[in-house]
Formats: C-alpha cells, structure tokens, sequence
C-alpha cells in the first residue's frame, strides 16, 4: 500500500541535510536515538557469520500540531529495512502488532465500560466511561514510559476526529488527506462527479496495452501509488469506494489508459465528497442496535464470470 508523503518531508538522510530545517531534523533524529538507547532496543553483539543482516533507514514525518495555531511537529524514526529479507531463509512468520483501522473506529464508537488502550507504533488512544479512569491509566503510563500527552484526541493516523458531547455524536474524516491526494496528482481543481465509478467503465484484462508505444506512457502514469493512497482511504473511512477500489485494483501490474481514467473518476468523486466521513450518533433511536446490508452482482466480472458480494454493518 503506497502513500503520498506530505511536502517538506525528507526521504532520505542526504534530503535533510540539503533542507532548511536540518537543524530540526538532526534534533528529532538525536531524541530518536536517545529513546531507543533509554528504552533498550538493542544490544551490540557481533554479527554472525551465516546470517545476513538488515539496515535501518530514516523516515521523517510533519505532523500537524494537535492545537492548530501552532507549528507543525517534526518526528523522525529509525526503522529496519525488514523486506530484504527472504521468506523461509531469512524469517518464517510474521507478526504485525498495531490495532486495526477497524478497531480504532470502534474504539471511537465510545459505548465501553471499561478501560480500552489502543497502541500502533508510538499513537495511542485510551477510552473508558469515566475521565478519571483515563487520567489513572496515563499515570500508570508515565511512571513507566515515557509519553506525552496530547490530551482529547483530535487526530490519529490521518483520521480527524471531531465530537459533539452534548449531542453524543463522533465524526471522524480525512479531508486533509484527501486534498493532499488531489494536489499530488494535480487533480485539487478537477471536475467533480457524485458517483464513485460510472456505469460507462467496463474494466477487462483484454484492455492491457499491447502496443509497444502503449507500454512506453503508462510508465509516466502513478498508477500504483494512486491506489495505494485510495486504498488507504478506503480502509480509514471511506467503505463507499470499496467497491471502484475493487475494480482498479486487479489492473496494478499492467493497467491500460482506461484503467487510469477510472482512478481519476475516484478522484474527482473524492473532490465532491472532500469533507465525506463516519458519524457515530450515540442519540439516533437505533444507536444501540446492529444492522447489516448486502448487495450481490451476478457474474459481472467480464474476464471470469465471477460475482462480487459486498457487505456492511452499521
């Protein structure tokens, strides 16, 4: 899954020091490394002879200022480059401990009675039906770790949440993220459209390009990280292009200039629906009940004959 990094942030080592803030880069990079010195991370042994070994890499982010009159936040971590190494040589499993997208949503639903801590990566979110069992548990934190309290979440991982209290309602979206995706590809002053995919695309593999010409464009063309981006969207908030990101997702490897004109479509549905999001309304009459929708098409798939199902619980 690709995603379009902000302006201003560096790729690399050498791009931060060609940067104006490298003074500010090299202090989020010496924290960095004091945090993982304090903390432990590692310990120096010599390196055997019949392993191979990884690197690490720099990744350096701009976060916004949860206060928003504020500068933006610098943070930068160091990270092994894990995907060098081979499967069934190198390692066997593989474990990814973070929370879901799913489950960060969840947790925002607010309808616990008991203590709930989410953690991916260094973000943290903590929910319980009273403050002071919130408050308890970030001193229990800070007596351990060190962390630093942002107070009421506004935003995790790209996801802005934004609450009413009085009329129990949590909304969460991705707007800025959405723009950014917009800028990136030079479609922030699009045309907009209201559906996620026309009627009109019918998307087949018969459409790869042949043509030698044909093949020498689509490299020019970003389609992979525009699906990527999108992709992420979709899982974050935005369920109602799952089915447009199920289409143009099964041309990655070879995708024609329709398949492209398809991901633009999604584009400029996404300009119409810029500020689109998730509502959890705790005073709706069927707040507390489940309800499932599905819909089917039959043999839709022009390549395979096969069907798609899609389902969803609000």
């Amino acid at each position: 899954m690709a995603l379009i990094l902000e302006e201003g942030e560096p790729s690399s080592y050498k791009e931060a020091q060609a940067m104006i803030k490298k003074l500010e880069w090299n202090a989020a990079m010496e924290r960095e490394m004091e945090s993982l010195i304090d903390y432990k991370t590692w310990k120096l042994v010599e390196p055997p002879s019949d392993k191979a070994l990884i690197d690490t890499k720099w990744v350096y982010k701009l976060k916004d200022n949860p206060s928003r009159n504020e500068a933006r936040i610098i943070k930068v971590r160091l990270v092994a480059r894990g995907f060098t190494q081979e499967k069934c040589v190198d390692y066997n499993k593989v474990f990814s401990l973070v929370a879901k997208y799913a489950t960060i949503r969840l947790v925002n639903d607010e309808t616990f009675n008991l203590i709930i801590l989410v953690l991916y990566v260094d973000d943290m979110l903590i929910l319980a039906k009273n403050q002071s069992d919130v408050d308890e548990c970030k001193s229990k934190l800070k007596s351990a770790f060190k962390i630093k309290d942002m107070a009421e979440s506004k935003r995790i991982l790209g996801m802005e949440i934004h609450r009413d209290h009085e009329q129990k309602r949590l909304w969460l979206s991705q707007g800025k993220y959405v723009r950014r995706i917009l800028d990136k590809l030079n479609m922030i002053d699009s045309k907009g459209v209201w559906t996620p995919l026309a009627a009109h695309f019918k998307l087949s593999a018969p459409q790869y390009p042949t043509d030698a010409v044909k093949k020498g464009n689509m490299p020019c063309v970003p389609y992979e990280q525009a699906v990527g981006s999108l992709m992420y969207l979709m899982v974050c908030i935005r369920p109602d292009i799952a089915f447009a990101m199920g289409k143009i997702s099964r041309y990655m490897s070879n995708p024609e200039k329709v398949h492209w004109e398809a991901v633009k479509w999604i584009m400029r549905y996404l300009k119409s629906t810029l500020d689109y999001g998730l509502l959890f309304d705790g005073l709706l009459y069927n707040a507390k009940s489940l309800f499932g929708y599905v819909d089917v098409d039959y043999g839709q798939d022009p390549d395979k004959r096969r069907s798609t199902t899609g389902s969803c619980y609000t």
